[in-house]
């Protein structure tokens, strides 16, 4: 749910609406979900029929089989697909009917065309599919041809770099950083941490060294353009201009850290100092010097 919340403030797509709304379901809150759906439905072209399904799946828990009903109806016309949630959602009322064989050939096929990765609905299906007496449709595997081998990659192929993630009242500890490598630091929100802007960001070399700077690249990441803007870094605090177009919306922040000389180099810690403007209008400060 987090992870599509994110997506949409940077890009809006009534996908993420949909998949926000299986979510609101699966976590049990179902009025959102459907609230969810319903307006997704209303603001988004109704190409994708089995947008309904989900819909008639809730209307029908809530005792509403006219518009369980009126969505199934809906939703094949404009998929044309039969299987997956609509049937599941036919075989319950079928079900409900006293049609148990009928019930059962409907939940196999649901069963059998379910996505796959929608874990929680498909123990649903199996469960009640074993409750009315049926048994999961075996899936024949297809024979594969013969595949030539995929040759081991060389050893000397760039690995992505290792992800340090810490808090933002938390420091990255002691760091070495071999030559030619590069280190990502991953700084994150505590629980339930929000804001409406971020008025300043410092991040905080700290060595014994206090003299010369560290022959050491910075980069942060920029969430809305998808890159990374590079920084000249030095010991000590490093202040960085118009920070907020550095942070994802969860607060989160990505700073990479890149040794491109021939010895390794020690980093004593790396942290953050933050004032923040809370959504209800405080001012808020972090920083992993508090400790």
């Amino acid at each position: 749910m987090d992870a599509f919340t994110v997506a949409s403030r940077a890009y809006y797509d009534c996908e993420y609406e949909y998949q926000q709304a299986v979510a609101a379901y699966q976590l049990g809150r179902v009025d959102e979900a459907l609230n969810r759906i319903t307006l997704m439905l209303r603001g988004c072209p109704t190409i994708d029929g089995y947008r309904y399904y989900l819909r008639g799946l809730i209307y029908y828990e809530l005792g509403n089989a006219a518009g369980a009903s009126r969505d199934l109806e809906r939703g094949a016309l404009e998929t044309w697909d039969f299987r997956g949630l609509k049937a599941y959602v036919e075989a319950r009322m079928l079900a409900d009917e006293g049609r148990r064989e009928e019930a059962i050939e409907r939940m196999q096929q649901a069963e059998l065309t379910f996505e796959r990765t929608r874990g929680p609905f498909l123990d649903r299906i199996r469960r009640e599919l074993a409750a009315l007496g049926g048994k999961p449709v075996v899936r024949e595997a297809l024979s594969s041809p013969p595949a030539t081998p995929i040759p081991p990659l060389p050893t000397d192929h760039p690995t992505p770099p290792p992800i340090l993630r810490v808090l933002h009242n938390q420091g990255s500890g002691p760091l070495e950083i071999a030559p030619g490598r590069t280190l990502m630091l991953h700084f994150r929100g505590p629980a339930g941490f929000t804001f409406s802007s971020a008025r300043i960001l410092q991040v905080y070399l700290v060595s014994e060294q206090t003299s010369e700077g560290p022959e050491l690249e910075m980069q942060l990441f920029h969430p809305s353009r998808q890159w990374w803007e590079d920084f000249k870094p030095r010991w000590g605090r490093n202040t960085i201009a118009a920070p907020d177009r550095f942070f994802y919306g969860s607060g989160d922040l990505f700073i990479r850290l890149h040794n491109p000389g021939e010895n390794s180099l020690a980093i004593d810690d790396v942290g953050l100092e933050m004032s923040v403007i809370s959504d209800h209008g405080e001012s808020e400060t972090w920083s992993f010097l508090d400790r």
